[in-house]
């Protein structure tokens, strides 16, 4: 039984070779459509899977509503804001494109222990505030979500 590593490596050998020999021709032009069609739809279900993953890891954390105005209808649109931006050590919305390893786990956990979880909306006004005023302290808190009833 091969691994997926080896099951990828053949692929792209088997490619390359296939390449090499038809590219320029109309076989190959379908060829590469077709191809980029289903790498397309694999990549979309890895990075679909691999999200569940990460939102599972988030909710169970009870951080799947804005700390600010409790908004939880779609966690799409709810984002990490870091209260020190000192601290800030990686981007957390490029964590859910990755595989999640014990490490990596660790890293996140680490990362979202800096950061309180707003909608959009709220996370605007955070930084709106904070371009503003300079910086928003821990004592100051953070601005309220303005009630507008779009929500």
């Amino acid at each position: 039984m091969y691994t997926e590593e080896e099951r990828k490596e053949g692929r792209r050998r088997a490619k390359r070779k296939w390449d090499l020999k038809h590219r320029g021709t109309q076989e190959y032009k379908e060829w590469y459509k077709e191809y980029s069609r289903l790498h397309r739809k694999e990549q979309l279900e890895n990075l679909r899977s691999r999200r569940k993953i990460w939102i599972g890891l988030i909710e169970s954390l009870g951080l799947n509503k804005c700390s600010k105005c409790g908004y939880s209808k779609c966690q799409s649109a709810l984002e990490f804001h870091h209260l020190d931006p000192e601290l800030k050590d990686a981007k957390l919305s490029e964590w859910v494109v990755r595989k999640m390893t014990e490490e990596r786990k660790a890293d996140f956990l680490s990362e979202v222990s800096k950061c309180i979880r707003v909608c959009a909306n709220c996370h605007r006004e955070i930084h709106e505030e904070l371009d503003n005023s300079g910086y928003v302290s821990e004592e100051k808190g953070v601005l309220p979500c303005v009630e507008s009833g779009a929500l």
